[in-house]
């Protein structure tokens, strides 16, 4: 298994009451289970075409959910049918370009909304500020996932303005070999602690073996032991099914 060095200040405790939403590939993600239970609402910036972890959170706990993403929306998703349906793909692609239409179509209905934006500061309607949408966001405890390519840096601060209002958080940060101190900041003044950090396995490690692509859930509510976590948890699952997860070292 090889081995992903990472900062002592991502080093953290045990915490208990581990669970695992979303699947056991990429958008997979581990959160403490009294963080869901004790959510109010799910705010979900970025989903494409997998939001397998809002399916998996409200079957827990069935509150409203706003989620995020100007990248998809149904005519995408038709259009992608009909690719395959013309190429001739194959039952199985085909199906499953059918399925996603269905399931985007039951999932997102009801107090389940996508708002077809990107979170950013670009001015027109495809955009969406993140001042925008916490002030969209009822009263009551916010469990928070974040996944928007790199945007993640340019809304640090909201978060730590917002911070009290979230039970969770579940945020990857890309590039992370270029932006350690504005993690390491964050998570200093950061009220919620961590409980689970993932290399992501789809990007290579530097040849210092730093990773670029790293996922890390918060908790608001976990109880810890004094027992420091080491990596792979067992509820760790790569990325990508056909590459190994990664053993994390954590270095001063």
């Amino acid at each position: 298994m090889q081995q992903a060095v990472l900062p002592s200040f991502l080093r953290h405790y045990h915490a208990e009451g581990l669970i695992r939403l979303g699947g056991e590939g990429d958008g997979g993600y581990i959160v403490s289970e009294k963080d869901v239970q004790a959510s109010d609402f799910l705010l979900s910036l970025g989903v494409n075409d997998n939001w397998g972890f809002e399916k998996d959170f409200l079957k827990r706990r069935p509150v409203s959910l706003h989620a995020y993403d100007g990248s998809i929306n149904l005519r995408i998703f038709f259009e992608r049918f009909a690719a395959t349906a013309l190429r001739l793909s194959g039952p199985k692609t085909i199906f499953n370009s059918a399925k996603m239409i269905w399931d985007y179509k039951k999932f997102f209905s009801n107090d389940r909304i996508h708002f077809q934006k990107f979170v950013g500061y670009v001015p027109g309607k495809r955009y969406i500020t993140i001042d925008e949408i916490f002030f969209a966001c009822p009263s009551g405890k916010i469990f928070l996932k974040i996944d928007i390519e790199g945007f993640e840096y340019r809304v640090l601060n909201q978060l730590l303005e917002n911070q009290e209002r979230l039970s969770g958080l579940v945020i990857e940060f890309h590039d992370v070999d270029l932006h350690w101190a504005r993690i390491a900041e964050f998570v200093k003044c950061f009220a919620l602690r961590i409980i689970s950090v993932n290399v992501n396995n789809f990007v290579p490690l530097m040849p210092d073996r730093s990773p670029t692509v790293l996922e890390i859930s918060f908790s608001a509510n976990a109880t810890f032991t004094s027992d420091h976590q080491s990596y792979p948890h067992p509820l760790s699952r790569p990325n990508r099914p056909d590459r190994p997860s990664y053993e994390i070292c954590f270095i001063e």
